[in-house]
């Protein structure tokens, strides 16, 4: 029996989605099916567990009851031992536990991107990286296929095509997968948005998967996934050193340049109108003066910057 990274990377996103507070049924269920459908599966997920208890983790944990699983299948009635529960206040514990674990065993290579600069990067297999302003992603590669983690901010990728290593992205605990195409991945505050410029791809948020083509986007928050038709090229004109815009809200705009920016921009507290004006245009991706300089020169409403007493650049409509 050959275990591969593969077997460990779902034993591992296993083993933290059961201690999960808001664990199921369906996923007890989901789980019960995953042991059976590779036989390398559950000798993967004792190996993980025998890493967590080798470093101290189960120690720390009251025995529990010992449950029985039934899924629909006959030959999927898992019997599930007390090593499915444990308090809910050990998942972050078990998820550092097991990164660190990996970073031991499958060395990745990091690249990132400081604020305002664009960075192009060539992986070994010869896919190209654009990572976007203030970006960070981690890079494993194995027999079988090819991880990238986006941690933080924006990449846009161009996949060299390997039918025998699926290329996979994962952020925010989605996982987008492509064989070969060119796609950008942003990993927002409290989403992950993920738009086609070519080919096809595969996004999942652990509950659904959607395929996207060329000039699609996809919105993933948590367990729902959201997609519609959008202009691509416009959405990745960053890869080019400029935003486009078409009619957007003047706050979403300033969200956008923020990344961009070693300071600040905020708008001022109580005026809703400068912050629902729709705004079009270009802006050129330079430095901090010459893109707010461009910002005013572009508005129909003056506008005005000032520094506040914590250092950030407040914009004003001029009275």
């Amino acid at each position: 029996m050959n275990l591969n990274e593969k077997n460990y990377d779902e034993a591992t996103e296993w083993l933290a989605r059961l201690r999960a507070s808001d664990v199921s049924n369906a996923d007890h269920e989901k789980f019960a099916l995953w042991l059976i459908e590779d036989s390398a599966n559950k000798p993967a997920f004792d190996a993980m567990l025998r890493i967590w208890e080798d470093l101290g983790v189960v120690s720390q944990l009251e025995p529990a009851d010992f449950i029985q699983v039934k899924v629909n299948s006959p030959a999927a009635t898992v019997q599930a031992a007390s090593w499915l529960y444990a308090p809910y206040a050990l998942v972050a514990t078990l998820v550092l536990t097991l990164a660190v674990l990996f970073i031991f065993q499958y060395t990745g290579t990091g690249y990132s991107s400081p604020i305002g600069q664009i960075r192009v990067v060539t992986l070994e297999d010869g896919s190209q990286v654009q990572l976007n302003s203030n970006s960070h992603i981690s890079v494993r590669y194995s027999d079988t296929r090819r991880t990238v983690q986006l941690s933080l901010g924006e990449a846009f990728f161009q996949v060299k095509k390997d039918v025998n290593r699926p290329f996979i992205v994962q952020s925010k605990g989605s996982t987008i997968k492509a064989l070969g195409t060119a796609f950008g991945v942003w990993n927002a505050d409290q989403e992950t948005r993920v738009v086609v410029t070519e080919g096809l791809v595969n996004v999942s948020n652990g509950t659904q998967v959607l395929e996207l083509g060329a000039n699609q986007q996809a919105n993933i928050f948590g367990k729902f996934i959201e997609a519609k038709e959008v202009d691509a090229r416009s959405l990745t004109a960053w890869r080019d050193g400029r935003l486009e815009y078409d009619g957007v809200a003047f706050a979403q705009l300033i969200s956008d340049l923020n990344r961009y920016l070693p300071r600040r921009v905020v708008l001022g507290l109580h005026d809703k109108e400068l912050r629902e004006h729709r705004v079009s245009g270009i802006i050129e991706i330079a430095d901090q003066d010459t893109m707010l300089l461009a910002l005013q020169k572009s508005l129909i409403i003056p506008i005005n910057f000032t520094f506040s007493s914590d250092n950030q650049i407040v914009i004003t409509r001029t009275n």
